[in-house]
């Protein structure tokens, strides 16, 4: 084929849709927890299931070789079968290794991807409307999702039905913050009440191509800072002289020959504004004139003729230092002074303002260094002029206006701004070429391999060791021991035997992990485990305790329950947030489920910790009260993490928080008091 393979999978997969797998509840709570960027996963259960699938052909054909004529017929279709799914599983795995054949370029090796952005217009938009779409820049590089500071990884690309997908200019505001904003101009207008999710996308990470387009003149209506050493096309002058002086804008105006009995005239005016009806300005200002001269812009500027002007002029004097005016002008009839604003700094000559105007409809709002000047104030119909463009001016006084101007910018707004969202992440390609639990690509959790390995309702995973993520983009993993034939159960945590106050470490740290690659407890007075709060926050619904006597899997006695809603990775199973935070929270009533058929009511609450301050923490619980109590030989359980007589973060240890057996044999528990907690933990 005559075209590059990488380049067609960059567009199909800038045109598929999100993932089916990730529905509208998910992405609620990915967004709540600040984790998006489930869209690789999919993928990399994808590749593990073809290759199972590839596996099971083979053997399919193997078998039906060995048969005799009445499995011939078999024979056929097993071939069929893989000439089916062995071109999908090599174009997966050559596109994951960056190549498509060994007679072309290699692709590169992507591990960006795409984000859909949603625009819920209910105001009418129009082209050249600038859309700012929230992003957390801080978040995404420190997930590793991005790698450049400068933002030149995080590009927008607009896709226009029947057109291939092309990067469109963008701006952003707040690099390297948790509150940046991505500013990129509308390439279409969207009618009012109208949602579009399927034309524009942030793509980032290795999936950008070159570099970032990052004209600000193609992200707002207008905008120039004047870096260029002539004036742009678009700025059509007046009166008086204007020209660029060191990256900016020098207007120096006198008394025009043309005057009539008009106070106010244009200097500088932009030529293709005269359709704007509602803007947003801004601008740096500076007069270095006289004392006694007026200068300032205009807005809705509808006649720019010396006769005939029409506009709202914003008026700058020095003679009155703390007031800024409206003074609108309407066929060359003059307002006067008619709304007074009051400045939060004194105007003075040779000092730069930062000023900012919004005009919607009959109404105007004035800012001057970030301060309220005039709040959304009503034009009379008199003054009202419904559409113009931008200009400059000055007094028509003798006195001459020497004015700078720099980083002039016009955005169009609405009277409703539509709402952005962002949807969730989706990975091009795998990062690599693996099967999903490898090393090089570990799973979500041991449940996704299960889930990935099921045919006929029966998973083909094996129980073993697999290579599990300690967080979502799989920059930290750990082998540890999975329960595929019970569903996909992953072992968090070990413990047997008196091991000492573990209330910092205990499932929120990586301490003797080597000793997870087998569920079979057996040492004394150790532990071991990885920190699974992000497996127990985004991947997990339940969590089991169990007895630890077998090799193979979970042991032969258990409890379980499901995990309490409203938990947070920053604050689960944290002990140092102390025991009134935890006391505070609401206790939610839980089913516990036993090995034996038994079920209980217990208690538990977002931190999962118990509540009881006597107890030091315990973790994982549930309790027989709201309050936190223990009992013996009643299926709610906990692990002490904190020994007799210590205190941290304001908790004790009375050492009745130890509701768990102390062995294999003691279940539920006879005592609660042991300080020796003897089980193993998973979550799925």
């Amino acid at each position: 084929m005559a075209f590059q393979v990488c380049q067609v999978f960059l567009l199909i997969a800038l045109l598929l849709p999100s993932f089916d797998g990730i529905t509208k509840s998910q992405a609620t709570k990915l967004s709540k927890h600040g984790e998006v960027y489930r869209a690789k996963s999919e993928i990399d259960s994808l590749i593990y299931k073809l290759t199972l699938d590839l596996k099971s052909f083979n053997e399919k054909e193997t078998k039906a070789t060995a048969m005799q004529k009445d499995a011939a017929k078999l024979a056929r279709v097993a071939k069929e079968e893989i000439a089916l799914v062995r071109p999908v599983q090599h174009l997966l795995v050559k596109l994951s290794k960056g190549n498509t054949s060994s007679g072309y370029q290699p692709c590169m090796a992507w591990s960006g991807g795409k984000i859909p952005i949603r625009i819920d217009a209910v105001s009418p938009l129009l082209e050249n409307f600038t859309i700012n779409v929230p992003v957390n820049h801080r978040e995404m590089l420190d997930r590793g999702r991005l790698t450049r500071e400068d933002g030149e990884d995080l590009q927008v690309y607009y896709h226009d039905n029947g057109r291939q997908p092309f990067q469109i200019d963008r701006v952003i505001s707040g690099l390297g913050k948790k509150s940046a904003t991505v500013h990129f101009r509308l390439q279409a207008p969207i009618s009012s009440n109208t949602a579009d999710d399927v034309s524009y996308f942030l793509v980032l990470g290795t999936s950008v191509s070159g570099s970032a387009m990052d004209d600000p003149a193609k992200v707002y209506a207008f905008f120039d800072d004047f870096s260029s050493a002539t004036l742009k096309q678009e700025w059509v002058k007046n009166w008086g002289k204007w020209s660029v002086q060191n990256g900016r804008l020098l207007g120096s105006t006198m008394q025009s020959k043309d005057l009539t009995k008009d106070n106010i005239e244009v200097g500088l005016y932009l030529k293709s504004g005269f359709q704007w009806k509602d803007v947003m300005v801004e601008l740096d200002f500076m007069e270095t004139g006289k004392s006694k001269t007026a200068s300032g812009p205009f807005l809705r500027l509808s006649d720019v003729s010396l006769s005939k002007t029409s506009g709202w002029w914003f008026q700058y004097y020095p003679g009155h230092s703390d007031s800024s005016y409206l003074r609108p002008q309407v066929n060359n009839k003059d307002g006067g002074e008619l709304i007074k604003g009051k400045l939060p700094t004194t105007y003075k000559l040779n000092k730069w303002f930062h000023f900012k105007y919004r005009v919607l409809g009959d109404r105007f709002s004035q800012w001057a260094n970030g301060k309220i000047v005039h709040d959304n104030i009503k034009v009379s119909s008199k003054w009202m002029i419904p559409a113009g463009t931008f200009g400059l001016g000055c007094h028509h006084s003798p006195y001459n206006c020497k004015t700078f101007y720099d980083n002039i910018k016009v955005t169009l707004v609405v009277s409703t701004p539509p709402n952005i969202t962002l949807g969730s992440f989706q990975s091009f390609v795998p990062e690599k070429s693996a099967l999903l639990g490898e090393k090089k690509l570990p799973a979500d959790s041991c449940k996704q391999i299960h889930d990935a390995s099921l045919a006929s309702n029966k998973p083909r995973a094996k129980n073993g060791v697999y290579w599990i993520k300690t967080d979502l983009q799989g920059s930290s993993s750990v082998q540890t021991y999975c329960d595929m034939q019970n569903g996909g159960w992953t072992l968090v945590g070990k413990i047997s035997g008196h091991v000492g106050n573990i209330y910092d470490k205990w499932l929120v740290s990586k301490h003797n992990t080597a000793s997870l690659k087998s569920p079979k407890i057996t040492g004394q007075k150790q532990f071991a485990c990885f920190d699974a709060r992000s497996l127990a926050v985004d991947e997990s619904s339940t969590v089991l305790l169990s007895s630890g006597e077998r090799m193979d899997g979970l042991g032969s006695k258990w409890v379980m329950w499901r995990l309490p809603g409203g938990r947070e990775k920053d604050s689960f199973w944290r002990n140092s947030v102390g025991p009134s935070t935890v006391k505070a929270a609401v206790q939610t009533p839980v089913m516990v489920y036993a090995w034996n058929g038994n079920k209980k009511i217990c208690y538990h609450n977002k931190f999962g910790i118990m509540p009881l301050a006597g107890h030091g923490g315990s973790y994982p619980y549930a309790s027989y009260n709201t309050a936190g109590n223990t009992a013996t030989n009643d299926y709610c359980m906990s692990v002490g993490v904190m020994t007799k007589g210590s205190t941290a973060h304001g908790w004790s240890q009375n050492a009745n928080g130890y509701d768990s057996p102390s062995s294999d044999s003691d279940w539920p528990n006879r005592s609660y008091n042991h300080q020796s907690p003897h089980l193993t933990v998973w979550l799925k």
